[in-house]
């Protein structure tokens, strides 16, 4: 309730007879001062107005309703003190924290008390000569305090963050960010309990420059959140923070940024701790981002205050929430495909679902089979932490042809097992894993078969060749992976086991009880986000793309409806697109850059139209060639529901576009979002070292076409329609007669050069072939950077050499940081045509 309906209103001064210090509590909001409902006071300097509630409350919450006639900036920088003490005007007291920091003419401003215990609330002005007009207080807390303490705990779970039962929770938290400026600005420094404001004390975290950057606080468990403290940079930079949004829920979607916003960043100063109030949201992640720009995120430090929401070991029954249906369950084997449901979602939401983060165990064990086939086929290859399904890359275990073949992994100790995942072949022999079995347990006898049997989840994930397996909480020390009733080779690529290290009291023989369940799909949910957000695979790459598609219905269904994010399935929302009827319609999606894409999700239309999406085919490659329909085809849309996501696997297809049409017939192609899983296709992968998408962060997210604002010249030119600026025009349209190729003469050597302006750090460079005709005259030729002009750069280091051409392709060349001004690029030593569609470069100065 608001209590201060029941106290004294004081202040330091009237300003007239209309502006009394009980017109702020007189329970008309009313904001305007000729209202008679608010005080005033006159221009003291540190002006202040107190509530005496007459005795001891909890204060949740303090509103202010700001004067809207005039002078609303005047409440610039107010503050908020609780407490019994009236020495120094109440500045002994706990300074509540504002909870967002803009003061418009008709907004409340609120604060955060935490459940504090006061007698007194004060309301002041500081360091400044100013008149304060407060045209309501309302004060929400508890009924009068008999014993604070008990109360204090019992109404809000802890009080004040200075309160013994609500603490800093990040302390003990995990942390991410977006990308990495420098080794000094990892995100740890910002949950060391440190608020020094300046980066060179290492204790400031620091991304790259990059579209909306963010930092993220796992609490490793669903929290009531109290509050959210930020310490901004002292030394510089403090600007970048502006604008910044602070985010709480249990979804990982979109790194969190769609979860409820606690708070904004409006106002910010130079080493500046500001506060924010959540009002007790729930949630095991705390995100803070930079929206809607490119920018550095750069802060001090996080401090979360809140207590944990206690997680039942074990349950009966219980609900499993998803974002469109709410699934009660008592018989749990008959309900394991609603797993999918929420790893799809990737949302933690459902407080009874216990978030404990599972470790696999299999790294530390050791791994026997049946037999080897041949020497790289030992059984320790699928525990060595490399999940490459692809054999004749990286060796996987091979048995050989034995009658009932098996592998097991020796865990040292009895543990306890709560899922198994199983990454099988993807380049050939995949009926081979027909009925396989994963058996959990202590017994030796029969290979193991006695043992706890863990049911396999039949999940629709693109995890080329991935098996999951739920094991329950069964406590064992041997895994033992086994084909029974068969005589055949049993392959594995890798063995993960997820569990804990302490055993459980039940027999590993029987089923465990319901709990282990919840713990299973916790196990399960952590596995897919890191399945689907860690180096094998990377966020929705679609979101920072360009789209384009054969025709515009209306305005209502452009192309950029369908990577927004939303999947809102109705076209009333705008969140859909939608192309005239015509013969087979198309959309396109441009990476921007080649990558490994592992699947492709499209959210069909849930008003109408949903049917028309039959028979859709989804292409990844290089080409543009009749707008990408020559790539090859990662999978045919066979069956469409109304309003459903459908995931189809590419399998690591390599290619910069991905577009989906409608072949052989005269349609309207219509759907609401589409989301491309994958990893960049870096140099160093081209080279077959291993390169983490982190290291492609670090190096070459924040990168951009530089080719775009440089100077181009080339040897001849064949006419007007030639000229080598078409080749810097941002255009990947690779024919001719549209006005977006070079073509030169046909000459000795003949070249083109980019002038970058300044000297640059050249990570890559993209060519887009000719895709009409003479697209075979590029064969041989080379690519050089550097500083020197001489023989127009055909002297400075080369970059790569064109060895093979393909009609329309874009093919992207590591130059792994080469440095220079200028990029040539040449057909040496024969007599020739220059032609070619686009160049990009990417570096930096």
């Amino acid at each position: 309730p608001n209590i201060a309906l029941m106290g004294r209103a004081t202040q330091s001064s009237l300003h007239d007879i209309n502006g009394v210090a009980a017109h702020a509590v007189d329970g008309n909001k009313n904001p305007n001062y000729e209202g008679l409902s608010c005080g005033h006071t006159q221009a003291d300097f540190g002006p202040w107005w107190r509530l005496d509630l007459q005795e001891q409350h909890t204060i949740i919450t303090v509103v202010i309703t700001n004067r809207e006639d005039c002078c609303s900036e005047r409440l610039r920088g107010v503050q908020v003190w609780v407490g019994d003490s009236l020495e120094k005007g109440g500045h002994d007291n706990f300074h509540c924290g504002l909870q967002s920091s803009r003061f418009p003419s008709n907004d409340l401003v609120r604060f955060c008390c935490y459940g504090t215990v006061g007698r007194y609330v004060t309301v002041l002005i500081p360091n400044r000569t100013e008149f304060l007009t407060l045209c309501e207080v309302e004060v929400f807390g508890s009924v009068p305090l008999m014993h604070s303490d008990s109360v204090q705990s019992r109404e809000y779970g802890g009080g004040s963050p200075n309160s013994p039962t609500e603490k800093n929770v990040t302390l003990t938290s995990g942390v991410m960010q977006s990308s990495l400026y420098h080794v000094d600005g990892i995100p740890e420094r910002a949950i060391d309990g440190n608020r020094d404001s300046h980066y060179s004390s290492l204790s400031c975290l620091y991304t790259q420059k990059e579209w909306e950057p963010w930092f993220r606080v796992d609490l490793l468990q669903v929290h009531k959140v109290s509050a959210v403290t930020v310490t901004n940079r002292g030394d510089c930079c403090w600007d970048h923070l502006k604008g910044a949004e602070i985010h709480i829920g249990n979804s990982l979607k979109m790194n969190g940024l769609k979860n409820p916003m606690c708070g904004k960043i409006y106002i910010t100063a130079p080493g500046y701790t500001e506060s924010f109030c959540c009002n007790g949201m729930e949630g095991r992640f705390v995100t803070i981002n930079i929206p809607g720009r490119q920018e550095f995120l750069t802060l001090c430090e996080v401090e979360v205050f809140g207590v944990p929401i206690p997680c039942p070991e074990l349950l009966s029954e219980f609900y499993i929430l998803t974002k469109s249906h709410n699934y009660f369950l008592k018989d749990i084997p008959q309900y394991f495909f609603l797993l999918f449901q929420i790893t799809e979602h990737r949302d933690y939401s459902h407080p009874k679902i216990c978030l404990r983060t599972p470790i696999n165990m299999a790294l530390t064990g050791t791994a026997t089979q049946s037999s080897t086939y041949e020497k790289i086929g030992s059984p320790d290859r699928a525990i060595d932490g490399n999940s490459n399904s692809n054999y004749r890359k990286h060796p996987c275990t091979h048995t050989k042809r034995d009658r009932n073949p098996w592998w097991r992994v020796d865990l040292k100790d009895s543990r306890t097992v709560v899922t198994v995942v199983l990454t099988t072949r993807s380049d050939c022999c995949t009926s081979r894993i027909k009925g396989i079995q994963v058996r959990v347990g202590d017994s030796l006898e029969n290979e193991g078969r006695s043992n706890f049997h863990c049911a396999r989840f039949l999940l629709v994930l693109c995890c080329e060749g991935a098996m999951f397996f739920c094991c329950n909480g069964a406590t064992g020390r041997y895994v033992t992976v086994f084909l029974p009733n068969t005589r055949n080779f049993l392959s594995l690529c890798e063995v993960e086991v997820f569990g804990y290290g302490a055993s459980g009291n039940h027999e590993s023989k029987r089923a465990p009880p319901t709990g282990w369940f919840i713990k299973c799909i916790n196990a399960l949910l952590h596995i897919n986000h890191t399945w689907l957000h860690g180096e094998k695979y990377s966020k929705n790459i679609a979101r920072i793309s360009e789209v384009i598609q054969s025709s515009v219905y209306n305005k209502d269904g452009i192309p950029e409806h369908a990577i927004d994010g939303r999947n809102d399935n109705k076209y009333s929302s705008l969140s859909c697109l939608l192309t005239q009827k015509q013969w087979e319609p198309w959309f396109l999606v441009d990476l921007l850059m080649v990558h490994k894409v592992s699947s492709v999700s499209i959210t069909n239309r849930g008003d109408y139209c949903w049917k028309r999406l039959k028979g859709g085919q989804i292409h990844v490659g290089n080409s543009l060639k009749e707008n990408g329909l020559e790539n090859p085809m990662c999978a045919k849309i066979e069956k469409v529901a109304q309003g459903n996501t459908e995931a189809y696997c590419c399998n690591g297809m390599k290619g910069r576009f991905v577009t989906i049409n409608i072949p052989r017939r005269e349609e309207i192609l219509t759907f609401c979002e589409v989301d491309v899983l994958g990893v960049p296709s870096t140099c160093n992968q081209m080279h077959g070292e291993k390169y983490s998408f982190l290291d492609f962060q670090k190096t070459f997210q924040w990168q951009k076409n530089i080719a775009r604002i440089s100077e181009v010249i080339q040897s001849s030119v064949y006419n007007k329609d030639g000229i080598p600026e078409h080749a810097i025009d941002g255009r990947n349209d690779n024919k001719y007669s549209s006005l977006s190729c070079l073509l030169t003469q046909k000459q000795w050597e003949p070249w083109f050069m980019v002038d970058l302006l300044m000297v640059h750090k050249v990570s890559s460079v993209s060519i887009t072939n000719r895709g009409d005709y003479c697209w075979k005259r590029l064969k041989g030729g080379q690519i050089h950077v550097g500083n020197s002009l001489k023989k127009n750069g055909l002297k400075n280091p080369m970059c790569a050499k064109i060895e093979k051409v393909a009609q329309g392709n874009m093919e992207a060349y590591c130059c792994n940081g080469m440095k220079g001004r200028f990029v040539t690029i040449n057909i040496p030593g024969r007599e020739e045509i220059l032609t070619f569609c686009e160049v990009e470069v990417l570096g930096v100065p």
